[in-house]
């Protein structure tokens, strides 16, 4: 499931690694300028814990849910890094209509504004609210991508999963510069 990843983050500019959860060697991770949580079903207190030291030390995090994780999950790994939380779970589509421009995630990627665009859709979603301006919002102006950033770091996080059953967000153009830009940065 990470296939697009390994597509996106390749060898040229990046030394790329797929790990399961189960085989995570958690000294490994301070290592790393970026770890992608991908649609994980469980996110352990240790992971947590860790991945805020890795925060707080400059390191990028992507927060991908899995239709089967509760808020209640999201939210208590959201709390090592705050300005986010998540509620229920929707099951009504909606599609993402809205690109923040100013938002630094795509600053630096758009020459000029773009009306015209073919916007992905995602067929399940958490309700994710933030403290920070979303970088991609949906139809009804809630958030599907925002960050939290402290002075060294950022926290990326979606509102729903991005697998190919769930979203077209995989095939649209936004893919590329949206996970480029949060491993740059």
């Amino acid at each position: 499931k990470n296939n697009f990843l390994s597509r996106i983050f390749t060898g040229d500019e990046f030394n790329f690694q797929s790990t399961e959860l189960a085989t995570l060697d958690y000294n490994q991770i301070e290592n790393q300028d970026a770890i992608v949580l991908n649609e994980l079903e469980d996110l352990p207190v240790a992971l947590g814990t860790t991945l805020k030291s890795f925060y707080e030390k400059g390191g990028n995090i992507v927060l991908i849910p899995n239709t089967k994780n509760s808020p209640s999950l999201l939210n208590a790994f959201a709390k090592n890094f705050g300005g986010f939380s998540y509620s229920e779970l929707s099951i009504s589509g909606k599609q993402i209509t809205k690109i923040n421009f100013n938002h630094p995630l795509y600053q630096t990627v758009f020459e000029k504004k773009v009306t015209n665009f073919q916007y992905p859709k995602t067929k399940n979603s958490f309700v994710l609210s933030s403290a920070s301006p979303a970088a991609l919002s949906y139809e009804d102006q809630s958030v599907f991508l925002t960050s939290i950033a402290n002075s060294v770091a950022a926290v990326a996080v979606f509102a729903a999963p991005i697998n190919i059953e769930n979203s077209k967000f995989q095939q649209s153009p936004l893919i590329v510069p949206t996970f480029y830009k949060m491993a740059m940065n």
